[in-house]
């Protein structure tokens, strides 16, 4: 495990943790995930206080920006959580989407690598790659919604 993984795993144990205190769940630990990784300068400042003890967690703005992210991770799990009510209600299950998925196409009108239908409910989760190639096409799409 480099640097990178263990800074970001203890600010999602600190996240939920915090969250726990509070009263509060996440069900969605790959949105808190993701949130960690594209937020690096308060991922940052929060490795460093919550690796450098107990007298830097007490610090008012180490404390702030961890209220924040908190209070932010919870809205985004609640909006997915919500989502997936909603698409069940509908009958139209959630998808998640993952991994990696080629599409090649020859000598064909339309070549589409992913399309998500009207009244479809999916995450495509972070690290998802999609390739589409085509040779001969009217129309090429990576990713239709």
């Amino acid at each position: 495990m480099d640097n990178e993984d263990h800074a970001q795993g203890t600010i999602e144990r600190a996240v939920i943790s915090h969250i726990s205190k509070l009263g509060g769940t996440i069900r969605n630990k790959a949105a808190l995930g993701a949130l960690v990784k594209i937020i690096p300068t308060v991922g940052e400042a929060l490795h460093h206080a919550l690796t450098a003890g107990d007298d830097a967690l007490k610090d008012e703005k180490i404390q702030l920006q961890l209220d924040l992210l908190c209070c932010l991770v919870e809205k985004i799990d609640a909006s997915i959580t919500e989502m997936l009510e909603k698409s069940e209600s509908l009958g139209a299950g959630f998808v998640e989407i993952n991994g990696q998925i080629t599409v090649r196409g020859d000598n064909v009108a339309n070549v589409t690598g992913l399309e998500i239908g009207l009244g479809r409910s999916a995450s495509i989760n972070p690290g998802t790659v999609i390739n589409v190639e085509a040779t001969n096409a009217k129309s090429v799409t990576g990713v239709k919604i």
